[in-house]
């Protein structure tokens, strides 16, 4: 296993690692979240695909073309001409912002939210449908992270990251019904934060705080650890071909970063995964 940090110059907080087949990237891109920013990753470093004027969680390509923004409240789908339509949550954007995202086979969008002082409770989870309807689907989370969906299996994984936890629990993902959350995975020194599924079924989670990647069996075991010179750890993105994962970091709230501390890693972990399906709206 080797660790390769991107050609970039250090940002606050990396976050929302993707692999792109389709929209104006192929290939993997992240955000810099506090500022809004949506970044491409290639060989060369990082470019600047846009910047708003809102926290940025996550980005998805949209399956007409465009781009499904997960920002300030809410989401902002942008057309080809960078016309955007805003689908919002209509919670106090003063008092709460997105976090992270993904998207299921069918197009919905996953997305949470949460308090900027990550006040207890006051996160949810909420669903966009391909035709723009918006529901939340989960109340009483303090810090909504990494929705992942294991399509072959029907479950929705999702981390609690101020808890320390990961659950999971059934999914129709013809229909989008969510049914009960239990316990998967329980980190005692770390918050598990951005994940990731393999094509093998394994879920990966970046521990922030933790220095290190959890790979866990279906089971919930722990299967993998996987360290890190940076202290934490946000998002990962797996290379459908087989090459090095994208993981993402923050210096956000460090008294003193360290060299890699908000710097983006390329992991040679052997493993592949489906680019992330578009937003069908």
């Amino acid at each position: 296993m080797t660790v390769r940090p991107v050609d970039m110059p250090a940002i606050d907080f990396g976050e929302g690692a993707r692999w792109w087949a389709s929209g104006p990237v192929h290939g993997p891109v992240q955000v810099d979240l506090m500022a809004g920013r949506l970044l491409s990753v290639g060989p060369a470093g990082i470019a600047e695909l846009l910047a708003l004027d809102v926290p940025l969680g996550a980005a998805a390509p949209r399956a007409g073309g465009g781009l499904a923004l997960v920002a300030g409240t809410g989401v902002r789908l942008l057309d080809e001409d960078g016309e955007a339509v805003v689908i919002d949550t209509g919670l106090d954007p003063r008092a709460m912002r997105v976090n992270d995202a993904c998207t299921d086979v069918t197009g919905r969008l996953w997305f949470g939210v949460m308090a900027y002082d990550a006040e207890p409770g006051a996160g949810s989870l909420w669903c966009l449908e391909p035709d723009r309807t918006l529901t939340r689907v989960l109340q009483g989370l303090t810090i909504p992270n990494g929705p992942v969906i294991d399509h072959e299996r029907g479950w929705l994984y999702l981390a609690d990251s101020d808890r320390g936890l990961i659950r999971r629990g059934p999914v129709d993902v013809a229909t989008g019904e969510l049914g009960t959350l239990e316990r998967f995975a329980q980190v005692p020194d770390a918050s598990p934060d951005g994940m990731a599924l393999d094509d093998e079924g394994m879920l990966w989670s970046a521990l922030w705080g933790g220095s290190r990647l959890h790979g866990y069996d279906t089971d919930g075991s722990l299967a993998a650890v996987v360290p890190l010179p940076t202290s934490q750890p946000t998002s990962i993105a797996f290379d459908p071909a087989g090459g090095p994962a994208l993981v993402t970091t923050a210096r956000h709230g460090l008294a003193r970063p360290g060299d890699l501390d908000g710097a983006s890693l390329w992991v040679n972990l052997q493993r592949s995964a489906p680019a992330a399906p578009p937003y069908a709206g």
